[in-house]
């Protein structure tokens, strides 16, 4: 479990694990996956102080591509 859902919209859903914040990211049907690890990779060499954590992807049961990040 990801821990208590405390927000939810666009394209992500946030969720309150003790000490940190887990957030699920969902992608539209057009976008691949690898451009998202890309936009994470850029971030995290543009932003190091608040570089993000890819803990896993996989898909929703509506076959729906997701990456959960801290």
């Amino acid at each position: 479990m990801l821990g208590e859902q405390i927000a939810e919209g666009g394209e992500a859903v946030v969720y309150d694990h003790g000490a940190t914040l887990i957030k699920s990211i969902g992608l539209d049907y057009f976008i691949q996956p690898i451009l998202a690890l890309d936009r994470i990779t850029l971030h995290n060499a543009y932003f190091p102080e608040t570089a993000l954590t890819v803990l896993g992807y996989g898909r929703t049961a509506d076959c729906e591509f997701k990456i959960i990040q801290i």
